[in-house]
């Protein structure tokens, strides 16, 4: 299920791309973007994939808990200079918590 989903992902960024529906990423020509899904396509994916909710209810409390706080609170935020965002996280792997450091680019 994973390759068939990541295929099928992949085929619509190029489609999109190719009818005009999608543009390429700020400073990155088309074919660099169709070069970035052909690396993509050899990775190996990590595809969740849960029950189907029954009704929308199920749906929006799940998403609820993203908008209501964003996928980063605040209190992660250990440091932000002029170049660098340094946060904390959750390891689902360890289970520990865990700090990262990016770029402001990286980071967005």
């Amino acid at each position: 299920m994973m390759r068939i989903f990541r295929g099928k992902y992949l085929a619509g960024i190029r489609e999109g791309l190719k009818t005009g529906d999608l543009i390429a990423i700020k400073n990155k020509s088309d074919q660099q973007v169709i070069n970035l899904c052909n690396k993509l396509g050899r990775k190996d994916w990590v595809i969740h994939c849960v029950k189907a909710y029954l009704h929308g209810r199920g749906v929006a409390k799940y998403l609820a808990r993203y908008i209501r706080g964003g996928a980063i609170k605040d209190h992660q935020f250990i440091s932000m200079t002029e170049t660098h965002i340094r946060y904390s996280y959750r390891s689902h792997q360890t289970k520990k918590t865990e700090y990262r450091r990016l770029s402001h680019a990286r980071f967005i």
